[in-house]
């Protein structure tokens, strides 16, 4: 998280305010987030859906991480890339806690539910909702020398636009982000694959372009 948003922690690594904890407090919020995401599910399973018919379910923003290279280590670290972006909040949702990956990674930066929160986490959502807008390479930083003041820093990767001097797609107007039209299908499949077929409904995609 890079703390551009209120209340705009951006203590050191990712920049030089001079309070808080910007290596903590990002999943201290998301730990918030999913807590009150899951209160709301319940609550609407156990005294609403049966009457009203209707679904809950909750929209994540996420990118296609494809490997640098072929290599063992870049391929684990657009694993790690995914659970860091879509796992963090999908994982607690439909199995009770965070990826492994960012357990091992995080440590005691990462929060813990209790098990009254886990009980809160059963009620599954009936949808997920997809914000897709580009694909990007992720390299990987436990064995490299890399720049990782971006929120990918905190699962050892950078995120890289271009292999060998070829972008991974033809840049939009938004700095970062690529027209990666395989990224959509390649997000959709592995979200589909690892949530149990829950239903998966495309919420945001499109390109910046300039001028508008």
């Amino acid at each position: 998280m890079l703390g551009m948003y209120p209340p705009k922690h951006c203590s050191p690594p990712f920049g030089t305010c001079n309070s808080g904890n910007s290596r903590r407090e990002p999943y201290v919020a998301a730990h918030n987030m999913i807590l009150s995401h899951a209160a709301v599910v319940d609550n609407y399973k156990r005294n609403y859906q049966a009457t009203q018919g209707g679904s809950i379910g909750i929209v994540i923003a996420m990118k296609w991480y494809e490997p640098l290279t072929n290599s063992t280590k870049d391929i684990l670290a657009a694993r790690r890339a995914l659970s860091f972006e879509v796992d963090w909040f999908l994982d607690p949702i439909f199995f009770g806690d965070y990826p492994r990956e960012m357990r091992e990674m995080l440590s005691s930066n990462l929060p813990k539910f209790t098990s009254e929160e886990k009980r809160l986490l059963q009620s599954k959502a009936d949808f997920i909702g997809v914000n897709h807008y580009t694909a990007i390479y992720a390299k990987d930083c436990i064995s490299s020398p890399c720049d990782i003041k971006t929120y990918e820093g905190n699962a050892m990767v950078q995120a890289v636009g271009e292999r060998d001097g070829v972008a991974i797609g033809r840049p939009t107007a938004f700095h970062g982000y690529y027209d990666v039209p395989e990224g959509m299908d390649l997000i959709v499949k592995y979200v589909n694959q690892r949530y149990e077929n829950t239903p998966v409904y495309i919420t945001e995609n499109g390109e910046w372009q300039e001028g508008l």
